[in-house]
């Protein structure tokens, strides 16, 4: 198989509704709903082949259609060229002979965006998110985060001071909610589901606003591949910045007393998180990026991305799939 873009992953990641069969997807494809077309696809009118050989809509086949996945994904979340290269790892810039001299470029560059959102005052956390305070509505999403090795006390803690909530009823009901600030304003969110079952294991906040208004939710105001979690607590500076993979990740390090951990939401830094660390990597005295085992290459690429700001890789050891799944004794056997 081809390394082709993981359309499924990037569709959960960005809250994106998609099919694996119907009367428009066939074998080794999976369908959305047409983002050129809009509302006037009834379903998901485009296909995508899963293997790397293109996607087209059925209603438009002359123009709705394309190789890359740089153009669909420009049209799925309303990004720039730049920024969907970076999610599908399309090369950046003609010429360059590695990932360091692209970041190298980039970091030289005069940023597309400013990093801090615009003024104003957040977006108003919906009703159905609560804290963690001991109503009886929280003993799924408690169990949930106490049977991955977070202490109650902790998840208390991280409820008032980290953003953490749960949801049981609306859009994202059934999900542990990551709530992401910057300069002091909620900007967007992300929610994990507790259940094995669920079809997207993490679901953000559509920054479309069709897509938001659908859900009778405020569109965010950026992607959280543009977003670094707890990016305010950074900016004081400390001893080790830990960047990771997904928010339980990150959350796992704290709660094991790594207070400086972050994350991506994605294994590759996007332009934006480049910016952003950029602002906040240089008043830490170590900085390293620690993947999930088997995305080894994307932690020595996104290492090399991040080189020019000190960043190094670090390892997992065996018995740890994902930072989320540390307990003390294996982060004793970190390679750092």
């Amino acid at each position: 198989m081809s390394n082709a873009f993981d359309w499924t992953q990037f569709f959960e990641q960005h809250g994106i509704e998609y099919v694996t069969h119907g009367p428009n997807v066939g074998r080794g494809e999976i369908g959305v709903r047409c983002p050129f077309c809009g509302p006037a696809d009834p379903s998901q009118h485009m296909s995508i082949n899963l293997e790397g050989r293109g996607w087209v809509c059925r209603r438009n086949r002359s123009e709705h259609r394309g190789r890359s996945p740089v153009g669909l994904v420009r049209a799925l979340i309303g990004c720039s060229r730049e920024e969907a290269q970076r999610i599908t790892g399309a090369p950046l810039l003609a010429g360059a002979e590695n990932m360091l001299s692209q970041v190298e470029s980039l970091l030289g560059a005069a940023p597309a965006a400013p990093a801090a959102p615009a003024p104003g005052v957040g977006l108003a956390e919906p009703r159905e998110f609560k804290k963690f305070e001991g109503k009886p509505s929280q003993r799924p999403y408690m169990r949930y985060l106490v049977r991955r090795g977070f202490p109650e006390s902790f998840v208390r803690i991280a409820s008032i001071n980290m953003g953490l909530r749960y949801c049981a009823r609306g859009p994202f009901a059934g999900r542990v909610i990551f709530l992401v600030h910057r300069g002091g304003r909620l900007i967007t969110w992300t929610g994990r589901a507790i259940s094995p079952r669920a079809r997207l294991r993490y679901r953000a906040l559509s920054p479309d606003p069709e897509i938001a208004a659908r859900d009778g939710l405020p569109a965010a105001e950026t992607t959280v591949e543009r977003c670094l979690l707890w990016f305010d607590d950074l900016l004081a500076g400390g001893s080790l910045l830990e960047v990771v993979e997904g928010p339980a990740d990150a959350l796992k390090l704290r709660a094991l007393g790594h207070r400086h951990a972050t994350c991506l939401f994605t294994n590759t830094p996007s332009r934006g998180q480049v910016d952003l660390l950029r602002e906040g990597a240089p008043g830490f005295e170590g900085r390293v990026v620690l993947l999930d085992r088997g995305a080894e290459a994307q932690a020595l690429g996104a290492a090399r991305e991040l080189a020019a700001l000190g960043f190094r890789a670090a390892w997992l050891p065996a018995g740890a799939d994902d930072p989320g799944e540390l307990t003390p004794e294996l982060l004793a056997k970190v390679r750092y």
